[in-house]
């Protein structure tokens, strides 16, 4: 078993650097409210201390130190892991606590490394750049989509593909439905499309066109 030194220090609060690439909504005053009320009661736990990475970033804890700035708090307990740096200790706490496809995104516009994300986001990622090509990342996190999303663009090029002849469904045409889509909010009018089995050419017609699906 590998047993290993903790060493928790309390450092000033102001010394520390916070990672731009951690989402603004996390640390809001309503997203801290009950953090600030609990650590109002029992103070700030050297058991929670926040983990600062070996590039002198916060990785982990910028709601508990958002909660402390509140409280007006002039020293926080901190540990720096000298192997991670703080956007990996970031991207392992997301995997950990199974956080969603938009903390991901918020975090990659915001400067997060993709070089640093664990396999399983990785993949999300490969996902969608094998159906609609590497412009349709930066095309959902620019527009605050959530990465399984692609989901229901697979959907559509899956039915094309099966009840259509001759249509070149490449990353291009991938990319053009994706837009179609989310201009739309055709989420579920795509679901319901495929379910009843409707005609393929009123959905390309729809696409090509840029126009919401007929309901008809």
């Amino acid at each position: 078993m590998r047993e290993e030194q903790i060493n928790v220090q309390w450092v000033n609060i102001e010394s520390l650097k916070e990672a731009d690439f951690n989402p603004f909504r996390r640390t809001t005053d309503q997203n801290t409210k009950g953090l600030v009320a609990n650590m109002a009661k029992n103070g700030f736990r050297a058991i929670y201390p926040i983990v600062i990475g070996n590039d002198g970033i916060v990785g982990d804890g910028h709601r508990r130190l958002a909660a402390a700035k509140i409280l007006g708090l002039k020293e926080v307990p901190v540990v720096i892991d000298p192997d991670l740096t703080s956007a990996e200790i970031y991207m392992l706490q997301l995997d950990i606590l199974k956080q969603t496809g938009k903390d991901l995104f918020d975090a990659i516009a915001r400067g997060m490394p993709t070089s640093v994300l664990p396999a399983k986001q990785q993949k999300q990622l490969r996902r969608i750049a094998d159906v609609a090509g590497e412009d349709a990342i930066n095309y959902m996190i620019d527009r605050k989509l959530s990465p399984s999303s692609i989901q229901w663009v697979e959907l559509a090029i899956k039915y094309i593909n099966r009840h259509a002849d001759d249509i070149n469904t490449d990353h291009a045409f991938g990319f053009k439905v994706l837009k179609w889509m989310f201009e739309y909010n055709e989420t579920l009018g795509i679901q319901s499309f495929v379910r009843d089995g409707k005609d393929v050419n009123s959905l390309l017609w729809s696409i090509n066109y840029n126009k919401p699906l007929r309901r008809v």
